[in-house]
């Protein structure tokens, strides 16, 4: 019980922080709004034992990533213009398709089995003997390796893309 309050609390405030960093005006609050995100998902993984993608997610993304986005910020000094930065009507439809998703989450949540035994490649016995970051590397670099290498090609052209979008700007 003590977990499913825990487990509550850093959903809502993966949430509410998510939600401030898309509708935080500074962009520097907005990239600090993230690292509280990245916190909450990481205790999210702690409550499924999996300390070794809660400690990645802290490091990787709320220390390396977010220090990266933080010196672009800095180094091109974006800034938003004066006016509204998001109109009313996004803004309630965007709360619309909030509620119906999370009531969509919590009626499904409703319909799954309370203590579901863990199956796959992520067993409990299989954790003793390999290893958490053993049973990852192994899926990731033999039956995902495409998928992982797109993902990065993919980063890495969003990055592009950004720099290029703030340049022409100038």
């Amino acid at each position: 019980m003590a977990e499913l309050g825990i487990l509550t609390f850093f959903v809502v405030l993966s949430v509410l922080s998510s939600l401030l960093v898309v509708c935080t005006r500074n962009i520097v609050h907005c990239a600090l709004w993230m690292i509280v995100s990245c916190v909450a998902l990481a205790g999210m993984f702690l409550l499924l034992h999996l300390q070794f993608l809660a400690v990645l997610q802290i490091i990787v993304y709320a220390g390396a990533i977010m220090m990266f986005i933080l010196y672009a910020i800095m180094m091109l000094n974006l800034r938003f213009s004066s006016g509204a930065y998001l109109l009313w009507n996004l803004k309630t439809l965007g709360l619309v398709i909030l509620v119906v998703f999370m009531v969509g989450l919590l009626g499904l949540a409703e319909l799954l089995p309370a203590h579901s035994p863990l199956s796959g490649p992520f067993t409990v016995q299989a954790m003793e003997e390999i290893g958490e970051a053993g049973i990852l590397a192994t899926h990731i670099f033999s039956e995902y390796i495409i998928a992982f290498e797109l993902v990065a090609v993919l980063l890495t052209a969003g990055v592009v893309g950004a720099l290029a979008l703030a340049k022409k700007d100038r």
